[in-house]
């Protein structure tokens, strides 16, 4: 099932592919670039729900919206639908493009979410492996960053990152010739 947003206005559209059947939303954000965030929900087997929200924050300039951004986007993953009410809301994700960079990390785990990327940084010793991590690279007068996030907060004991890679960080080639 996709999630697409009708009326595609801007640059700054997000998509969720799932092949689960589910619930979609959408929560306008306060923006000057049409930000929203987009999210689903879904029940498991063991009658969990399961919601993943996907963002594209607020760029340039703007790191009260962004910030604010997120915080209506964790509000909205760690409370409950309507219809999803005697269900337990045990797994949440948010997904996107955070516009943050490392120094804005620490607003993540203030909400009780988990950066993925900045685990997979922990843990790997390697020399420069902020800089292996990163998502953008570096471009003239900016260093390689990382805006990219899968955030995470669950209740669950047992779940847990066992693998984490980037995977797409060539252009694919066809595009090349377009």
């Amino acid at each position: 099932m996709a999630a697409i947003p009708k009326g595609i206005k801007n640059w700054y559209e997000v998509l969720i592919l799932s092949k689960f059947k589910c619930n979609a939303y959408i929560q306008p954000f306060p923006s000057r670039m049409g930000r929203k965030l987009l999210y689903i929900t879904f029940i498991n087997n063991s009658t969990d729900i399961v919601k993943v929200g996907s963002v594209h924050l607020e760029s340039l300039n703007n790191c009260n919206k962004r910030e604010n951004q997120m915080k209506i986007s964790y509000e909205i993953l760690d409370g409950i639908e309507k219809e999803n009410i005697g269900f337990d809301n045990k797994y949440k994700f948010l997904v996107g493009d955070f516009n943050f960079s490392d120094r804005e990390t620490p607003l993540i785990y203030s909400f009780g979410y988990t950066d993925v990327g900045a685990e997979v940084v922990k843990k790997d010793s390697t020399k420069n492996s902020n800089l292996k991590w990163s998502t953008m690279k570096a471009m003239k007068g900016y260093p390689a960053w990382r805006p990219d996030r899968i955030t995470y907060k669950t209740s669950s004991k047992s779940f847990g990152m066992k693998h984490f890679e980037i995977v797409g960080s060539e252009p694919i080639k066809i595009l090349d010739k377009l």
